[in-house]
C-alpha cells in the first residue's frame, strides 16, 4: 500500500539572509494544514538545500492562549530551538500580512523564551520590525569570561542567554577571515555545553559598530542570527564599553545590519531589522528521501 502524501503549504521568508520555512497552523486553508505533525526527520527533509526546500530553520506558527501566535522552531538538524531573533521578525511580518488579525502594528508571539512584543515599521518594501527581546540572562562565566580549548587553540568566551544559549568570543583578526566551521562546530558541541550552544565571533569596528559571524546551534554557519547579534552587542557594551552615549550598536552580519539597543543590567534588549516574504508553495514530504549519510546532517 502506498503512503498517503504528506503535503504541507509553506511560506519561504528571510531576515538578512537567515532563511526560514514558515508553516501556518493558525488560520490555514485546510484542516489537514492545521493538524500537521512534524518529526525531526521531516524537519531535516524540509531544511535540506538539495533534497528539500532549503532553510536554516522552520518556523511553525500555532494558536496561543496568551499571544497572537505561538512559534515553535526546528533547526536544520531536526532539533528544537527556544528562540530565533530573525525568525520572530519574519513571523510578525506574516501575522501583519496574512494572520488572523492582519494590519496591526504591534503583535505578541509566544516562544520557548517567553512572550515577546514586536512593533512593525513601514507598509511597503522590506519592513523593519523591532522586537523587545527581554533582558539578557548572564550565565556563570559572563562577568570574567572562561577559557575553552577547541580546534587546536584556546578561546576566551562570555556565556549568556537571550532565551537560548550563547558563547561570545572577541577576535583580533577580521571575522570574514576566520575558519567558522573549524572553530564553531567544536565549540558548539564541547562538553562544557551539555545542551550545545550558539557561538558568536566578534570584531570591534568602532564605538558604535561591531562585526560578527555566528555558528548557530543545530544549523551551522548562517548569514545572520538575531539572538546572536543581541548577545554580541550586550557583551560588547558590558566588556568593551562600547555605545556609551546611547547604548545602541549597529551589528554587521554577513547578511546585513541589525540595530541593537540595551540600556544596562536588568533592562530589555531591543532589536530592529528587516524581514521579507520570498514565496509561497507546497511540499510533498512523501516525495523527499534523504540518503542515509545525509539524513542527520546537511
Amino acid at each position: 500500500m502506498s503512503e498517503t502524501p504528506k503535503r504541507i503549504e509553506f511560506i519561504k521568508m528571510q531576515g538578512l539572509g537567515n532563511d526560514f520555512v514558515l508553516i501556518n497552523s493558525i488560520n490555514p486553508k485546510t484542516q489537514s494544514q492545521r493538524d500537521i505533525t512534524l518529526s525531526p526527520e521531516d524537519a531535516r527533509k524540509i531544511c535540506h538545500r538539495q533534497f528539500g526546500i532549503g532553510c536554516d530553520q522552520i518556523l511553525w506558527l500555532k494558536e496561543s492562549d496568551c499571544a497572537h501566535a505561538k512559534m515553535d522552531i526546528l533547526n536544520a538538524d531536526g532539533s528544537a530551538a527556544e528562540m530565533c531573533g530573525n525568525g520572530i521578525r519574519a513571523a510578525a511580518l506574516f501575522l501583519a500580512k496574512d494572520g488572523p488579525e492582519p494590519g496591526q502594528s504591534e503583535y505578541k508571539i509566544e516562544t520557548g523564551a517567553g512572550v515577546l512584543s514586536l512593533r512593525i515599521d513601514g507598509a511597503e518594501g522590506p519592513e523593519l520590525v523591532e522586537v523587545n527581546m527581554g533582558p539578557p540572562e548572564f550565565l556563570k562565566s559572563f562577568a570574567e569570561g572562561e577559557m575553552i580549548q577547541a580546534a587546536g587553540r584556546e578561546f576566551r568566551f562570555y556565556d549568556l542567554s537571550m532565551g537560548n544559549p550563547h558563547a561570545v568570543i572577541f577576535v583580533d583578526e577580521p571575522v570574514a577571515e576566520i575558519p567558522i566551521e573549524s572553530w564553531g562546530r567544536p565549540i558548539e558541541t564541547a562538553a562544557r555545553f551539555p545542551l550545545r550552544t550558539n557561538v558568536e565571533f566578534v570584531e570591534t569596528i568602532a564605538n558604535d559598530r561591531i562585526k560578527i559571524r555566528v555558528w548557530e546551534r543545530g544549523s551551522g554557519a548562517t548569514l545572520a542570527c538575531g539572538t546572536g547579534a543581541c548577545a554580541a552587542a550586550v557583551t560588547a557594551i558590558f566588556h568593551k564599553n562600547l555605545a556609551l552615549k546611547n547604548r545602541k550598536l549597529n551589528v554587521e552580519l554577513p547578511g546585513g545590519v541589525l540595530e541593537i539597543r540595551w540600556d544596562g543590567d536588568g533592562q530589555p534588549v531591543f532589536m530592529k531589522g528587516p524581514a521579507k516574504r520570498v514565496f509561497a508553495a507546497e511540499i510533498d514530504l512523501s516525495a523527499v528521501n534523504l540518503p542515509v549519510n545525509l539524513s542527520s546532517d546537511q
